[in-house]
């Protein structure tokens, strides 16, 4: 047993753990930064965690290596990407204890240069939906099936599905669309029968706070279940056009 444990012990993957500085160099404007990652909860916007404008930079404390963040201007609109505006996959920064990792942006999203992509089997609901488990209010996608005016079926499957801003238009979406209306507008060409979806935005900066089921000490979260309740008890009752 001893002869066991010993072994055991020896190859522990081991962990850095400690303080960087992260520094942003060569960013010509003077935005306010932020910085999300795994150490946060993915928060686009943690008012502890915003660089300076002067210096660009901002010190982790107690943290493991390697980290896993990426560069916001205060949401998950306005995020850092390729130097063609294309999605940049999450930075993993290695750093042993008390190190500055200097760092560059090669672009930034920008929602308002992007077109609509969203097909005529789309519609937004013109008004918010109440939250009231969370007292606020959310947007709804519905996309309806090419079918959908001419056919004879009383009923519908119908397919829940978070984040809309992300399912169906260019426009709204975080990096690139995830084209739900596109893909089953093909599959219904093909005569192959698809569901109602209903999309339920998230909560940009709450994102994580609303899809965790359990309370974590390090990060805001633990009102999935309030989520859930909102599907069930509202947005599946809900009617309308």
């Amino acid at each position: 047993m001893i002869i066991r444990l010993v072994f055991w012990l020896v190859f522990l993957p081991s962990f850095v753990f400690g303080q960087v500085t992260l520094k942003i160099v060569g960013q010509p404007e003077k935005p306010t930064l932020f910085v999300a990652g795994d150490f946060n909860g993915w928060n686009p916007q943690s008012d502890s965690l915003n660089f300076s404008n002067n210096f660009h930079f901002i010190e982790l404390l107690q943290i493991s290596s390697p980290i896993e963040c990426k560069f916001t201007q205060g949401s998950w609109d306005r995020v850092e990407t390729t130097i063609d505006c294309g999605f940049k996959p999450n930075r993993v920064i290695q750093f042993e204890p008390g190190d500055t990792v200097a760092l560059s942006i090669d672009g930034w999203s920008n929602p308002a240069a992007k077109h609509s992509t969203k097909t005529k089997s789309v519609f937004l609901f013109k008004e918010k939906m109440p939250f009231p488990q969370l007292d606020t209010t959310r947007n709804i996608w519905v996309y309806l099936p090419p079918t959908y005016d001419e056919s004879k079926l009383k009923r519908y499957p119908v397919l829940y599905l978070f984040d809309a801003q992300n399912l169906f238009d260019e426009s709204t979406a975080f990096a690139n669309e995830w084209r739900i209306d596109e893909i089953f507008d093909s599959l219904s060409n093909k005569g192959i029968k698809v569901p109602i979806v209903v999309g339920i935005e998230n909560g940009g900066s709450k994102r994580n706070f609303e899809y965790t089921p359990w309370q974590n000490e390090d990060y805001e979260s633990g009102e999935g279940k309030k989520m859930a309740e909102f599907i069930v008890n509202d947005v599946a009752e809900l009617k309308g056009s």
